[in-house]
């Protein structure tokens, strides 16, 4: 009979301390727990101490109906014909166009700048700092500041709404730019390109 003369082999397991289990379910639930009784504790106070003196339901419920019906089931244009309307839908499209175009053509020279690979690290965080709060405000407040200075108009709608197109695109064209390989990066610098 033929012996195996190798020695069995003993697979020892490592044997981590014992930890203890951390319970990331019922801190968040108690949080939520505490603020929806909170909540409802507020709105029952408010329910309360609300002054209902001149409320009267039922004339409240019949001027919503009557609302409800002339929005949804009865909608009038006004004084305005159709050719009007679609002369004004006509000119908020090319409004939009006009500035998403502009922001497109702006954007691009601003985002050389804001990539990293291609500009130094303090000039791509600074235009990145300040494209992140222009987005940080929604379009409808940078044109009515426009308006407020430039006045009511179509050039306040223009230089509001490329304003706030600029700052999306830099970040869009910026991260495209940076996704670049730094081998063609190489390549171009080597040929002779400069900045």
């Amino acid at each position: 009979m033929i012996e195996n003369s190798q020695p069995k082999t003993q697979v020892l397991q490592p044997s981590a301390p014992p930890t203890r289990s951390i319970s990331l379910v019922t801190r968040p639930r108690k949080i939520l727990r505490a603020v929806m009784i909170g909540l409802t504790l507020i709105s029952v106070y408010s329910l309360v101490t609300l002054n209902n003196a001149n409320l009267n339901i039922i004339d409240a419920l019949h001027s919503l109906g009557l609302n409800l019906n002339a929005m949804f089931l009865h909608p009038s244009v006004g004084q305005d014909t159709l050719g009007q309307l679609l002369r004004a839908l006509m000119t908020s499209v090319s409004l939009a166009m006009f500035t998403t175009l502009l922001g497109a053509l702006i954007a691009f020279f601003i985002a050389v700048g804001a990539a990293r690979n291609l500009a130094p690290s303090w000039l791509a965080t600074s235009i990145k700092a300040v494209m992140a709060f222009i987005r940080a405000i929604p379009t409808i407040l940078w044109v009515l500041i426009y308006s407020v200075v430039m006045g009511l108009g179509a050039s306040a709608a223009v230089v509001g709404l490329t304003f706030h197109s600029v700052a999306y695109l830099v970040k869009a064209y910026s991260e495209s730019i940076e996704e670049t390989s730094q081998d063609t990066i190489e390549a171009l610098k080597a040929s002779g390109v400069g900045f």
